[in-house]
C-alpha cells in the first residue's frame, strides 16, 4: 500500500480499524462470522485488502446475526450499527465517506433457499419489490435505469410512501427468513443489492470457521471459502485485467494505465 495508486490507501486504513473492533468484540462474544466477498478474495489472493477496494463485507448466518444485533443494543462496542435501506452496516466516529456508501462493513446475511422453485422466485420477486419500495422518490434518478426498468422503479417508490422506514425493513428482515424454519439444501444472501439477491445458492450443511491473516490484523473466514470463492468468481486466483481495477464507490482520479 506504499504505492497508493488507486486512492484506496486511506479508507483501508480506517476500515482496518472498524474490521479489528468487530472482529474483536466477535470474539470476546462468541460469535461467529465470515468475511465475504471482495473481502473473502481479498484474503485469500492478497492477505489483506484487495488493492482497489473500497469497503468490507462480512457474512453471518441467521442465528449470529440476530445474536449481534442484540448484544450490539445491550452493551456499547467501539462501533455502531447503522441501516442503509435493507442493509444493516458497521462504523465507527468519523467516516467521512458514509455519504458515498463507503468507509463501512456491510452485515450480509445467511437465510435459507426454499427448496421448492417456485417458493423461492416468490421469495427473490417479494424482496425485490420491497427494495423498490424502500428507495427515496427524492432521489431516484431514473435516467441510470434501463428503460424497460424505470416505470417499475416508479410504481414500487410509490408503493412504500405509505409505510415508514422501520416498517419496511421489518417486512424485509421477515420475508429473507421465509424457510428458516425447517432445513433446506441450500441457502442465499438475500439482503444484497438488487441484481445480486438470492443469485447464487450455496451448500446448507454448516460451516467451521478459521482464523486468518488480513493485513496486520486477524479475520474470521469461512472453511469452506474455496468453494464459495469458486461459486462467485470461478477462477479467483487470477486478478482482472488491469482497466477493470478500480474503487467501487470513491472517486479515483489515477490513471491505472500509466501506473
Amino acid at each position: 500500500m506504499l504505492n497508493d495508486i488507486y486512492g484506496t490507501q486511506e479508507i483501508q486504513q480506517y476500515l482496518k480499524g472498524v474490521l479489528k473492533a468487530f472482529h474483536q468484540f466477535c470474539m470476546d462474544n462468541d460469535i461467529k462470522y465470515s468475511v465475504w466477498d471482495g473481502s473473502m478474495l481479498g484474503t485469500i489472493r492478497h492477505k489483506g485488502f484487495i488493492p482497489w477496494d473500497d469497503d468490507v463485507d462480512v457474512i453471518l448466518n441467521r442465528e449470529n446475526y440476530n445474536k449481534l444485533i442484540e448484544l450490539c443494543s445491550k452493551k456499547q462496542p467501539d462501533f455502531h450499527i447503522t441501516s442503509r435501506l435493507w442493509i444493516r452496516r458497521i462504523e465507527i466516529e468519523g467516516n467521512k465517506w458514509a455519504s458515498m456508501d463507503s468507509g463501512v462493513i456491510d452485515l450480509l446475511v445467511f437465510d435459507n433457499t426454499p427448496d421448492n422453485p417456485i417458493a423461492y422466485k416468490i421469495k427473490v420477486l417479494l424482496l425485490k419489490i420491497l427494495q423498490g419500495m424502500m428507495k427515496d422518490m427524492n432521489k431516484i434518478e431514473l435516467k441510470n435505469y434501463q428503460p424497460v426498468y424505470r416505470p417499475l422503479v416508479f410504481i414500487t417508490a410509490l408503493m412504500g410512501l405509505p409505510f415508514s422506514e422501520k416498517t419496511k425493513f421489518d417486512w424485509y428482515d421477515r420475508i429473507s427468513q421465509w424457510g428458516n424454519k425447517k432445513k433446506t439444501k441450500k441457502k442465499g444472501v438475500f439482503n444484497e443489492p438488487f441484481a445480486y439477491v438470492g443469485r447464487i445458492k450455496y451448500p446448507n450443511d454448516g460451516d467451521e470457521y478459521l482464523i486468518m491473516p488480513f493485513e496486520d490484523i486477524k479475520v474470521m473466514i469461512c472453511m469452506r471459502f474455496d468453494e464459495y470463492l469458486t461459486l462467485t468468481f470461478g477462477d479467483y486466483m487470477t486478478p482482472p485485467p488491469i482497466n477493470e481495477r478500480m474503487a467501487q464507490h470513491i472517486v479515483i482520479e489515477s490513471n491505472l494505465q500509466n501506473s
